[in-house]
């Protein structure tokens, strides 16, 4: 977290009532709520002053957010995680809504982001009828997250990827559990395995192919296994 005169600052807690809200004010880079619009801008121009440090490269002068940049820049450069900005940023505000422990927050991440991708990452997609070899992507597009009643329409045996058995399946579902009432809402599991995105491949150098776009469901994508793993989410809220 930036620090400002060698200290973190404390994030402001949400409204009570903030889950039920439809109205109110967000912070984007922080994730913080608020129901007063005047809290919402005196805590937003703080934020916009060149006064914050970043605590991993000592760099001074920074705004809020360029200091929380270069300090995910420099995580991933000294850790070798390599999740993309938009998952951090995604996962980061996840966390700052949640209040579960270290133990349970792994799993909630893990669950709540796998089949989770975001336009612009580079991953991994199953190519249709070519027996499961995978190619370079990049996503250039995402649906809608289907709708609960629109699951039964979908055949897990045809549109999955083999990976998850009955078995897997329970036991996902059993450690989403675990983690309190209405988990299963806030993460979707099933819900977002089925959503589809849009990918372009990459050639052999590193070039996006023009005309190359297919729509997968997030099931046929993957994030390089030695990347999206419980030991790396580990080692990512050590360092968040």
């Amino acid at each position: 977290m930036p620090l400002l005169n060698g200290q973190p600052i404390e994030r402001v807690p949400s409204p009570a009532n903030a889950n039920g809200r439809t109205s109110g004010w967000e912070i984007r880079f922080t994730g913080e709520k608020f129901d007063d619009y005047e809290k919402y801008i005196e805590r937003l121009t703080r934020y916009r002053k060149p006064i914050w440090t970043c605590k991993h490269t000592g760099r001074t002068c920074l705004t809020y957010e360029q200091a929380l940049l270069e300090e995910r820049a420099e995580a991933h450069l000294t850790t070798g995680i390599g999740f993309s900005d938009m998952l951090v940023c995604a996962m980061l505000t996840f966390l700052t809504q949640s209040t579960l422990p270290i133990s349970q927050a792994i799993d909630a991440l893990y669950y709540r982001f796998q089949n989770d991708f975001f336009i612009g990452e580079h991953i991994d997609v199953r190519y249709p009828d070519t027996e499961g070899a995978m190619y370079e992507c990049s996503v250039v597009g995402a649906g809608p997250l289907p709708q609960k009643h629109e699951l039964c329409a979908f055949d897990q045996s045809d549109r999955g990827t083999g990976d998850e058995t009955p078995s897997t399946t329970t036991s996902v579902n059993a450690a989403i559990e675990r983690l309190g009432e209405g988990a299963h809402e806030v993460i979707a599991y099933e819900q977002r395995k089925h959503r589809l995105y849009t990918v372009r491949l990459f050639d052999v150098d590193g070039s996006s192919i023009e005309g190359s776009d297919i729509s997968v469901p997030a099931t046929e994508l993957s994030r390089s296994r030695n990347v999206f793993t419980k030991v790396a989410l580990r080692q990512f809220l050590d360092d968040h």
